[in-house]
């Protein structure tokens, strides 16, 4: 646990994201073809965005550490409790298999873009517990990393200056209109699914990043 904290120490001043998707401006394929579907070409700033936060919570959390995983865009507007989720083992590139992180956006989009960030560190201790060979789950290892974040056991930011103030504080000053984005995805009538936002993450995989 020490060593956690003097990793997470090192990260502290690390301004650059571990793991981000290509810029609009480069050529990118998808599915093999050198287009992305409607859907992808409206919203890719956001899972662009998205993915460059996984990266700040990963160097300010973990010191970078942490592996790169695919990101789920859930858009139902139904009804629910379930804010995210990891996925174990959840699709591979190149015979690699990679980890998931399913973020719903009718919770997640709500407030401003900082007010997601527990949920994000909640499914990425998971992601941490996997990376450690472990099972998951809510025990005491998850209670212990969570509580080295700033996060109770309710879920809330605990206390000043710890690292899930840092993140917050710097993902809305660079992102402050993401959220909003996110709640526009919803309302797309563009399609989008669970397998093509695997086939966005293999893409961005294979263009080097």
């Amino acid at each position: 646990m020490r060593a956690d904290r003097e990793e997470r120490k090192r990260s502290r001043n690390h301004k650059s994201p571990a793991f981000a998707p290509p810029r609009s401006s480069e050529t990118m394929s998808f599915g093999g073809r050198y287009d992305l579907p409607p859907f992808y070409r409206e919203f890719e700033d956001v899972y662009r965005q998205l993915y460059e936060i996984y990266g700040i919570c990963n160097y300010h959390g973990w010191g970078g550490t942490l592996p790169p995983v695919a990101l789920i865009i859930n858009r139902s507007t139904r009804p629910t409790r379930v804010a995210g989720f990891a996925q174990l083992q959840a699709t591979s590139v190149n015979g690699q298999v990679f980890n998931a992180i399913s973020i719903t956006l009718n919770i997640c989009a709500r407030g401003q873009t900082a007010s997601f960030m527990p949920i994000l560190l909640h499914e990425m201790v998971h992601i941490w517990q996997y990376a450690q060979g472990r099972r998951g789950g809510h025990g005491k290892d998850f209670r212990n990393e969570m509580l080295l974040l700033g996060i109770d056991e309710a879920g809330q930011r605990e206390r000043v200056g710890s690292p899930v103030e840092r993140i917050s504080r710097e993902v809305q000053m660079r992102y402050p209109g993401l959220a909003a984005r996110m709640r526009e995805c919803m309302t797309s009538p563009h399609h989008s699914s669970k397998e093509m936002d695997f086939a966005f993450f293999r893409m961005m995989l294979e263009s080097g990043r």
